[in-house]
């Protein structure tokens, strides 16, 4: 009877422990401002050239900046009836330090398996923290 206990109890935790990581998935979702449908497909993007790696078992985020300054964050993963939307904040370096002018390739890996459409929704963010732009859609994967 002890080890039946056990069980449950362990299984309590990793139900418990799923229910606190996808609310904070949902709080960090809202926290970027992300909205369905407020992607902007209009406009060029003013960040370093951003794409989608669909070559291994899930889609990677691929970003070339120009220096090691630049930072990739992924802000949420959006289920729509096409696929899925996957949101990221791009910051831009402190423009107080130097940095060496040599292309840096930073890789940020999703959760989308690459067999799946998605859509990269892409924002700019200044290193002070202020006011992000809207996001813009980047890439495509059908």
């Amino acid at each position: 009877m002890p080890a039946m206990n056990t069980a449950r109890t362990c299984l309590g935790v990793l139900v418990a422990a799923a229910l606190v990581a996808g609310c904070g998935t949902t709080e960090r979702a809202r926290d970027a401002g992300v909205k369905s449908g407020k992607i902007d497909r209009s406009a060029e993007h003013e960040w370093p050239p951003v794409s989608l790696d669909s070559s291994g078992r899930e889609h990677v985020i691929v970003m070339q900046g120009p220096n090691p300054g630049w930072r990739l964050d992924l802000d949420a993963v959006e289920a729509t009836r096409d696929g899925k939307i996957v949101y990221a904040t791009v910051h831009q370096p402190d423009p107080e330090r130097m940095y060496p002018q040599v292309i840096s390739n930073v890789r940020l890996g999703t959760t989308v398996a690459a067999s799946e459409p998605v859509e990269l929704a892409v924002r700019i963010r200044a290193h002070d923290g202020s006011e992000a732009q809207p996001y813009r859609s980047a890439a495509v994967v059908d």
